[in-house]
């Protein structure tokens, strides 16, 4: 007999950009929600679901415009 179970993970970055010369670029914090459902206590369904929510909130950075112009304009 097997046990099902469902999984849920948030997680928020904080993190900050900064030039070469050590002048802030950019400041902000990103969220990643992931889910799956599977075996209980299976290390894989853990693993899937925290890279889900690590997906996620990289996705919600790299689409944030104001971290895009700073990350081309940081150097200047």
């Amino acid at each position: 007999m097997w046990q099902r179970a469902g999984y849920e993970a948030l997680i928020a970055m904080s993190g900050e950009l900064k030039s070469p010369g050590g002048k802030s670029c950019w400041k902000g914090t990103v969220q990643g929600k992931g889910s799956n459902y599977g075996y209980a206590g299976s290390i894989v369904n853990y693993q899937e679901t925290v890279n889900q929510a690590l997906d996620a909130a990289t996705r919600q950075l790299v689409s944030s415009q104001s971290f895009r112009d700073a990350l081309c304009h940081c150097g200047e």
